[in-house]
């Protein structure tokens, strides 16, 4: 299976570059101890300052791309 979700994330990235996208965990096991989350883990930025709270977000999300094994890192939610 992670072979599957790798050639489709490589094909996704090279046709739509501007489409994010992520794969949930297919089975119920790691779907229950993530807690419902759909990711294995979430960071959020809570505050009033929503240009800063953004760029926190984009910053960070740069600096776990380059983690090795790091796949799917996205914002969930996309402003402007």
């Amino acid at each position: 299976m992670a072979g599957y979700n790798a050639k489709v994330r490589r094909l996704l990235a090279e046709q739509f570059p501007e489409v994010q996208s992520f794969f949930r965990p297919a089975d119920a096991t790691s779907q229950t101890l993530s807690g419902g989350a759909p990711t294995a883990f979430e960071v959020r930025f809570i505050g009033r300052d929503i240009p800063g709270n953004l760029g926190l977000a984009q910053r960070l999300r740069e600096r776990l791309r380059a983690v090795p094994g790091a796949v799917d890192v996205t914002l969930r939610e996309l402003l402007g």
